[in-house]
C-alpha cells in the first residue's frame, strides 16, 4: 500500500514497472481495525469521509446522494442514524469502514481481513 518502503522485489502494473505511490488517488485501503468515530452515526462517518476526499467541484447534494447510495448498497440504511459506538453490530462496523473508503470512488480497493473478528452470525452483506 506504500505506507512502508518496499524492501525488495519489483512492482509491475499492466506489465510495466511502477511505484505504488503514483497510484495513491486510485487505490482505497480498508484497514483491519475499525477507524470510524464512535460518537458519530453511520451516515455521519461516511459523509465526513466523502466531504474530506471527494473533489471540491462536487456539490453538497451530489455528495449527500452519493453517500446515501453507498449506505444503501452496504445494507446500512436501517442503521444509518445509529451511533457507531455500541449501537451497531461488528459486521455493520466493518461495512462502515468499507463505506468510508468506497466514497472516495477508488478504482481498486484493498481490504485487510474484512471478516476478521466477526462471529459466524454476522455477515458483511
Amino acid at each position: 500500500m506504500g505506507r512502508l518502503p518496499r524492501t525488495e522485489g519489483t512492482l509491475l502494473i499492466n506489465t510495466m514497472r511502477a511505484e505504488i505511490n503514483s497510484f495513491r488517488k486510485l487505490i482505497g485501503n480498508v484497514p483491519q481495525d475499525d477507524v470510524m468515530l464512535t460518537e458519530m452515526s453511520v451516515r455521519e462517518n461516511i459523509l465526513y469521509s466523502a466531504r474530506c476526499r471527494l473533489p471540491s467541484s462536487w456539490s453538497n447534494s451530489q455528495i449527500e446522494s452519493y453517500v446515501d447510495a453507498v449506505v444503501k448498497v452496504l445494507d446500512l440504511y436501517n442503521v444509518r442514524n445509529n451511533l457507531c459506538g455500541g449501537q451497531i453490530s461488528g459486521g455493520q462496523r466493518k461495512r462502515v469502514n468499507i463505506g468510508m473508503e468506497l466514497v472516495s470512488a477508488p478504482v481498486c480497493l484493498f481490504l485487510d481481513e474484512p471478516t476478521s473478528g466477526l462471529d459466524c452470525k454476522f455477515s458483511l452483506c
